[in-house]
């Protein structure tokens, strides 16, 4: 009784009886934002034709529940419309959302210099992330080995 124990949001009892939750880790980028080179493919068509490459990254991150023409379609309107400061926060936009489902460490400041400063590096660097993930059977996140 005179055990002092704290109730989390999530639905667990912390005390000297208690198991504490593992800490999740965060994972790191699957390559560096300047490894262009690694996948000349999508280096080129970024380079050439961004809207196609951020279409294929607005679909990934949201795990499909998107068309990734409209998306394309999207981020060209808003580089238009905006003489390309659109487009950027709309990859600042995706890049959190892939932070947050490949538990890759928070932070909005680099996201956001990543696609102010070197936009076309920063979305082959998601798409390189994102070739390496497949669903497996069960819809579930898989990483390739």
């Amino acid at each position: 009784m005179g055990e002092a124990r704290r109730y989390v949001a999530s639905g667990f009892f912390y005390g000297n009886d208690h198991h504490q939750l593992p800490q999740t880790r965060h994972v790191s980028w699957s390559s560096k934002i300047c490894h262009c080179s690694d996948d000349l493919c999508s280096c080129w068509t970024t380079f050439f034709c961004p809207c196609v490459t951020f279409g294929r990254i607005a679909k990934d991150a949201e795990e499909g529940c998107s068309s990734c023409v409209k998306k394309g379609a999207l981020y060209c309107l808003a580089a238009a419309l905006t003489f390309g400061l659109g487009a950027c926060c709309c990859g600042c936009y995706n890049r959190s959302k892939m932070r947050k489902r490949f538990n890759l460490e928070q932070n909005r400041c680099a996201d956001c210099s990543a696609h102010f400063l070197c936009h076309c590096c920063a979305l082959c660097q998601e798409y390189r992330h994102l070739q390496g993930f497949r669903k497996d059977d069960y819809g579930n996140d898989m990483q390739e080995f």
